[in-house]
């Protein structure tokens, strides 16, 4: 497998929907990296973790991103160029759901049931309701003189996504696997629709993946699951290589990732340990 990926390296280029490499801030207190960014860096969303990379624009630079704080938990966006963003101290998000995440944290009272996925299914009016996947807090919105929970909703026995509108009594009896949106709902769906590759080289099947088969993290076996977006299927995806032990972020559809023959990993974490590796 050593020269495995950096063979067809070429040939495939040019599939990538999107992919630059990770700059990790030695850092390791993630709140402090994200509000005290050094543009040599990369970014990170402070919720989800996910890599924030700028578009070019009339040859600069720009980040366009969600942002918060502490002291009023609102969310706001800016267009900022690397300089302007440097020193703009608040906390970070890619999207405005994150940043609403962020949000609304002060707002939330959880459960003290440990068990997140007993908690979802068997939820208590007085606490806040959190998606099984994602963890987010999911609120009741006025409508017609009621609070309602809009959700999706799932099971073991029957995984499939379905839409309901519950008041919370509704909804206190209503057990099934709970979610925010579509995309949670989907992805929980698709854990229990595994199907992995009969051959047994775990490194064969992970560089050379088939889309009909389920993707697994090369160093934790960990099964891949790819998110809606805009009505295409996309993975998002850490990668590496034998040749250039360094991350990577990526996001493809299912046919550019056939062709995108390297080690694919589903965390930051999983491709940072293939690479301090020998």
């Amino acid at each position: 497998m050593k020269h495995l990926v950096a063979f067809y390296f070429l040939a495939f280029t040019q599939l990538v929907y999107s992919q630059q490499r990770i700059y990790l801030d030695p850092e390791s207190r993630k709140d402090v990296a994200n509000v005290f960014w050094k543009k040599n860096y990369t970014l990170f969303d402070l919720m989800n973790g996910e890599p924030i990379f700028p578009v070019n624009e009339n040859g600069r630079k720009i980040y366009k991103i969600y942002y918060s704080s502490n002291e009023d938990r609102n969310p706001y966006y800016g267009e900022f160029t690397p300089d302007q963003l440097t020193g703009h101290l608040f906390y970070k998000f890619k999207s405005k759901e994150t940043c609403e995440w962020f949000c609304s944290l002060n707002k939330a009272t959880r459960d003290p049931e440990p068990r997140k996925d007993v908690a979802n299914v068997f939820w208590k009016s007085k606490y806040t309701l959190f998606d099984l996947i994602t963890d987010q807090p999911i609120f009741p919105v006025y409508q017609n003189g009621r609070m309602i929970y809009k959700i999706y909703y799932s099971s073991n026995e029957d995984p499939s996504p379905y839409y309901g509108e519950f008041t919370a009594d509704q909804l206190t009896g209503h057990l099934y696997y709970k979610f925010k949106d579509r995309e949670s709902c989907e992805y929980f769906c698709n854990t229990r629709k595994i199907r992995r590759d009969p051959d047994k080289r775990k490194d064969y099947v992970n560089v050379f993946w088939k889309k009909q088969y389920t993707l697994f993290d090369l160093m934790t076996d960990e099964a891949i699951i790819p998110i809606q977006i805009n009505g295409r299927t996309v993975y998002k995806i850490y990668y590496s290589s034998n040749e250039d032990r360094n991350p990577y972020y990526g996001e493809f559809t299912p046919d550019q990732l056939t062709g995108h023959l390297y080690y694919k990993f589903k965390t930051l974490e999983s491709c940072m340990k293939f690479c301090s590796s020998k």
